[in-house]
């Protein structure tokens, strides 16, 4: 038992909600059919023919919803690896940015623009 929420359950419960989702649209289908041709033929047939369409269009938008709460869990599961990655190593700023003979700490793209902001300081 994981009490320190350290690994995800939720790829296994959603392999297990996908599968009884389909299960259970499939059965849904076979009452809703009986109880159509107990009602009369044509509500049958009618059955027959749109619940399958009907059936697969709710199983992709329950398949759509797994596939979306499964992207924001491995998104999470990355996230922890690179902190875990990340911990050990001490993230420091440079002294200077290469090519700033200066050093200033100025980045490349400051000193292009330099040159093109020159008019306007002169102006001031």
């Amino acid at each position: 038992m994981d009490l320190s929420f350290r690994k995800f359950s939720t790829p296994i419960l959603i392999e297990l909600h996908y599968g009884l989702s389909a299960v259970v649209l499939a059965l849904g289908w076979i009452v809703a059919l009986f109880l159509g041709f107990a009602a009369g033929p044509r509500v049958g047939l009618l059955i027959l023919v749109l619940g399958p369409v009907v059936a697969m269009w709710m199983l992709s938008v329950i398949r759509i919803a797994c596939e979306g709460l499964l992207a924001q869990v491995q998104t999470a599961q990355n996230t922890a690896k690179l902190v875990e990655l990340m911990a050990g190593a001490a993230v420091q700023a440079p002294a200077d940015v290469p090519g700033d003979p200066a050093g200033r700490g100025q980045s490349p793209w400051d000193q292009r623009s330099q040159p093109a902001l020159a008019p306007i300081i002169r102006r001031r």
